[in-house]
């Protein structure tokens, strides 16, 4: 599979993974709850929002870098809670922050890819020639 076609299965996924997160209902007994210094509720929407963000083609190297170390801080917060479906929850929430981290990376692996293969396609044009400099002094005319 090419990385166009892993690129689409990867946004595809995301995409699903977006949607089922907005139907799952938020685990009640954690609002206003902080593990590992992350607010729960702050740490939720970040990581979907950032999900959102790589679907649209926004998610820029530092977001990129803040929802790698995203991953890392919801595998803490899992290992903390104790509820069987605020565990169920957040581990959606840590696949989703997952999925978004690997998708710009095979998108921007693409478009390099798309770009090298351009330039190796494109038909040669020949140089543009630039036609002789036209002067901006104006033209003494004589009386014939």
């Amino acid at each position: 599979m090419g990385f166009c076609g892993v690129f689409e299965e990867k946004v595809t996924a995301l995409s699903q993974m977006t949607a089922e997160h907005m139907a799952m209902p938020f685990p009640p007994g954690l609002r206003g709850l902080d593990i590992a210094g992350h607010d729960l509720v702050m740490l939720d929407a970040d990581a979907y929002g950032h999900a959102v963000r790589v679907l649209d083609d926004s998610l820029d190297e530092q977001r990129h870098a803040s929802l790698t170390r995203m991953t890392a801080v919801l595998e803490k917060v899992l290992a903390a809670i104790e509820d069987e479906y605020a565990t169920t929850y957040y581990t959606h929430v840590r696949d989703l922050a997952a999925l978004a981290v690997e998708a710009p990376a095979v998108s921007r692996v693409e478009r390099k890819a798309k770009v090298a293969t351009a330039a190796r396609t494109a038909p040669t044009v020949p140089p543009r020639t630039n036609p002789a400099p036209v002067s901006a002094a104006p033209r003494a005319v004589t009386a014939a």
